[in-house]
């Protein structure tokens, strides 16, 4: 008998250990500071358009051990030859899971330093630059065009497609873009990025 409690117990654990996390509308963030710390690479090299990438959160301290994911809309390889042009990626971090609840955020990038900590430089050693389509993006919000709109803020045609496809309820696609002065842009796992987070409503 003991045997068989002690069976049930352990499947019970597992159970809730495998529940998917929680949807809720969000945490209660207005232009919050996050440091993240990339669990998979954001790279020109290796990447293509509509692959996602995550990252753990290590400031602010209330919310370590977070992981927030990200996605790439659109990404350019570096043209061969000089004045080909420039290597350049654009993203969005459109989740946050903490607790085993996630919500949809709108993230704006402030910072980034490659695996070596070094800042404004990636892993391949070119200068990066980076912009954010954030206020052309809420604008669009505003205009009334939620999924589609946003998704054209953040990369055209392709993006109003994605984005009217994800909805408002899967997070604002803030579009972020980097570019190198290097070959291609690459952060390697480790890279840290400084983010402002906000829920979706704010």
């Amino acid at each position: 008998m003991r045997i068989y409690f002690l069976l049930v117990a352990i499947s019970a654990g597992l159970l809730c250990a495998q529940a998917p996390p929680q949807r809720i509308s969000g945490f209660g963030l207005k232009d919050t500071t996050f440091v993240v710390n990339l669990l998979s690479p954001l790279s020109t090299k290796t990447g293509k358009a509509g692959d996602t990438f995550t990252a753990s959160v290590e400031v602010p301290s209330r919310y370590q051990g977070a992981v927030i994911e990200g996605r790439i809309t659109k990404l350019k390889r570096p043209g061969k030859g000089v004045g080909k042009g420039k290597a350049k990626v654009q993203f969005h971090f459109d989740t946050l899971t903490f607790n085993n609840q996630i919500a949809p955020v709108v993230a704006n990038l402030v910072e980034v330093a490659n695996s070596q900590g070094v800042k404004n430089i990636d892993d391949e050693g070119g200068t990066i630059g980076v912009t954010s389509n954030r206020k052309r993006a809420l604008a669009a919000l505003i205009g009334g065009g939620i999924g589609a709109g946003i998704g054209a803020a953040a990369g055209g045609a392709q993006g109003a497609a994605i984005g009217a496809a994800a909805g408002a309820g899967a997070g604002l696609m803030i579009g972020l873009t980097m570019t190198t002065t290097g070959s291609d842009v690459e952060f390697r796992p480790g890279s840290k990025f400084t983010l402002t987070i906000s829920d979706t409503g704010r």
